[in-house]
């Protein structure tokens, strides 16, 4: 006879098979509250502030005024939430403004415009400050040669080219299929390359023309750069890069976040059924659900990124829930047609190459954002499907492209596209103060909500504080998650001082 506890454990035990079934079989999901999810926030209208009347930064722009080179350097500032000024020549600067600065960013390729008179390379000589002139064109070859150049040419088409360690957080990177025009030019040996032509010729070192380089200069630097780096947002992480190599500390804000995603995915009202049943033998459903995901989710396991998907279905039926619980199982999301679209995207498109590995690297050493947007209808058929997009060639080329972008961008964390974007709104709102003393960083961001996230680029180490997680990324970079709106770090100096 049984007694009453072991019907309990009889009841107990069915309930538990119950539970376990319907967890792993998808049909219920527990939300366990994931560390870091971020609540929804409104994203504020982003209104330009007044420029003051001293800054550590003066832009020169000679007569391009705001626009081309200038604007892109403008808008790299803001995003790294500095400080600056912006004239034509270095003449109308008076003197508590040139005291006040720091770095002097000269945007015109005509130098003599911007500091006729080479007050400039006294400032660098005489008072230590750093100059960076970023697009020698040629047009001023006297005033170039105080720079470094030795010898100028014509301008030549280069295979690729190779960063050294120091602008980007990654460390040493190269493309060896990033043709771009450059400057043939040549140095004087008290110059040091930053970056320069990686070559398929296996021409000498010396032939290597370089591409952004530095000099001393007294006791300040000029750092000049020939290549097409900044007339778009990619080139941040090398502005980036070439800032932090002027401070024992260089700071700023990031986003942090690593994210990808499925347009019209799921999705079976855009889609080519005759074609995808007469290549894959299936109906778009179970070729989207049994061919499509898993090889997808297979990609997320290899390269450590959470796929999101959007779709753009009315009619969401049973497949259309199946194809969800597999998604949410591997911890994605599926969202909305009329959400997402905040977040911006470093790249997109199917197929790979090196221009967009590299504007994935600089893009995450910059601002902390590698974000791939995947079109879908090119995959599952319209009138621009090519054969190219055949399942298997595709899913090879893709794998290969996914691991080659995301390789060298694991310091940033893996989240899904909808908390990426509320990452991304607090990193617009964020403007952080830093102040630094020879133990200790001091931290004060105006705009603070809940947490945000910085990248700190020194050879100092820095040590975890009340309200804020410091976790080495790189040789010299060090990634910050701060939860309080002012915190102070501690400095422990390259010697073991401090």
């Amino acid at each position: 006879m049984l007694k009453i506890s072991d019907y309990v454990a009889i009841t107990a035990g069915f309930f538990g098979i119950l539970l376990f079934y319907l967890i792993f079989s998808g049909n219920l999901i527990i939300d366990m509250g994931a560390e870091g999810q971020l609540p929804v926030i409104e994203r504020e209208e982003l209104v330009s502030k007044a420029e003051p009347e001293a800054a550590q930064y003066i832009v020169l722009c000679g007569d391009e005024a705001k626009e081309g080179m200038t604007d892109q350097i403008i808008k790299m500032l803001d995003q790294l939430k500095k400080e600056y000024i912006v004239r034509r020549t270095v003449e109308e600067l008076n003197d508590m403004q040139k005291e006040t600065a720091r770095v002097f960013i000269v945007t015109t390729g005509r130098l003599s415009q911007a500091d006729e008179k080479g007050e400039l390379i006294r400032l660098a000589d005489e008072e230590g400050k750093f100059v960076f002139f970023t697009c020698l064109t040629g047009e001023d070859p006297d005033y170039e040669k105080k720079l470094g150049v030795r010898e100028g040419r014509e301008e030549t088409e280069i295979d690729g080219m190779m960063v050294f360690e120091g602008i980007f957080t990654q460390g040493m990177v190269y493309y060896e299929e990033l043709p771009m025009t450059v400057r043939d030019i040549s140095l004087d040996a008290s110059c040091t390359k930053m970056i320069q032509e990686r070559s398929k010729d296996n021409k000498e070192q010396r032939f290597l023309i370089p591409l952004l380089w530095k000099k001393q200069c007294g006791d300040g630097r000029m750092y000049s750069c020939t290549g097409p780096f900044f007339e778009d947002e990619s080139g941040i992480g090398i502005f980036a890069g070439v800032l932090s190599d002027m401070e024992d500390i260089f700071a700023y804000p990031v986003i942090n976040s690593s994210a990808v995603l499925l347009d019209y995915y799921p999705d079976f009202e855009h889609v080519d059924q005759e074609m995808i049943y007469q290549l894959y033998s299936r109906d778009p459903v179970m070729f989207i659900r049994d061919v499509i995901w898993p090889s997808m989710d297979k990609i997320r396991h290899e390269d450590g990124v959470i796929i999101s998907g959007r779709t753009c279905m009315q009619e969401k039926d049973g497949d259309f829930q199946d194809i969800l619980r597999q998604i949410r199982r591997s911890g994605g999301i599926v969202m909305e047609e009329d959400e997402g679209g905040i977040l911006p995207v470093v790249n997109t498109g199917h197929m790979q190459s090196d221009e967009k590995r590299y504007r994935m690297e600089s893009m995450a050493s910059g601002e902390g954002i590698a974000t791939l947007c995947l079109d879908m209808r090119e995959v599952l058929g319209n009138e621009n499907w090519t054969e190219e997009y055949e399942w298997a060639a595709y899913l090879l080329e893709l794998s290969k492209g996914m691991h080659d972008m995301y390789r060298n961008n694991q310091f940033l964390e893996e989240i899904d596209w909808l908390e990426a974007q509320e990452r991304f709104k607090r990193y617009e709102k964020i403007y952080p103060v830093f102040e630094v003393t020879e133990d200790c960083l001091t931290i004060t961001a105006e705009g603070f909500v809940d947490v945000w996230y910085c990248m700190v680029r020194t050879k100092d180490q820095l040590e975890d504080a009340q309200g804020v997680d410091v976790q080495k990324v790189g040789e010299d970079a060090w990634l910050l998650t701060v939860s309080r709106q002012q915190v102070q770090i501690p400095i422990v100096l390259e010697d073991g001082k401090g």
